[in-house]
């Protein structure tokens, strides 16, 4: 198992094991996912933290396919958003410049257009 980790994308994502989930809720210390392809996976997570660390109590059964790619592609648009926040001065286009070369083209294949 991967170590699970949380994302801010558009509310929070749940990165694990090559699925990314979407919070649908949080009780009591306790948050609950819902696997980001509905359609498709009715696959689902429960995770708590545990001082620094987020821990997962349970993860269901997926019937989409894993993909490490996509999840990848997540982590990108989180840092190209957070350059966007950091160089106030800097035009999106001056941040995909230095931030898109280094990105794999499997990764950048799920990257959306704009």
């Amino acid at each position: 198992m991967n170590e699970p980790e949380i994302i801010k994308a558009k509310g929070m994502k749940l990165l694990l094991n090559r699925h990314i989930y979407y919070r649908r809720d949080s009780r009591k210390g306790t948050t609950y996912w819902m696997c980001t392809e509905p359609d498709r996976c009715k696959g689902t997570a429960i995770t708590y933290h545990e001082g620094d660390k987020i821990k997962v109590r349970k993860e269901g059964e997926h019937t989409c396919v894993p993909n490490q790619e996509r999840v990848q592609a997540e982590k990108v648009r989180q840092n190209l958003k957070r350059a966007a926040t950091e160089q106030l001065e800097a035009t999106p286009a001056q941040i995909l410049r230095t931030q898109l070369p280094r990105v794999p083209s499997g990764v950048k294949s799920q990257l959306p257009d704009r």
